[in-house]
């Protein structure tokens, strides 16, 4: 084991070389992956996909309203109080 640091002791040590892609052929690669995995996803019908929305809108609509009543209802019983 002493041998062996005697002869790396005062040598730099080669590290392996790597084999660079083109960025190219990286970036082409990478957009052929993407393509292949959204094929591979399930994806939801117009139809359910409209109705999720309609449903996502009115959800929104009536927490918008009772937040709204809710900081009325506040801002009402701080005004009466005297603040």
């Amino acid at each position: 084991m002493a041998e062996d640091m005697e002869k790396t002791a005062g040598q730099p040590t080669k590290k392996p070389a790597k084999k660079k892609e083109k960025k190219e052929n990286r970036i082409g690669k990478f957009f052929r992956d993407l393509k292949s995995e959204l094929k591979k996803i399930t994806w939801y019908s117009a139809h359910d996909t409209i109705q999720n929305s309609i449903w996502t809108v009115v959800a929104l609509a009536v927490l918008t309203v009772l937040i709204g009543g809710v900081n009325w209802a506040f801002s009402s019983i701080i005004a009466l109080i005297g603040g």
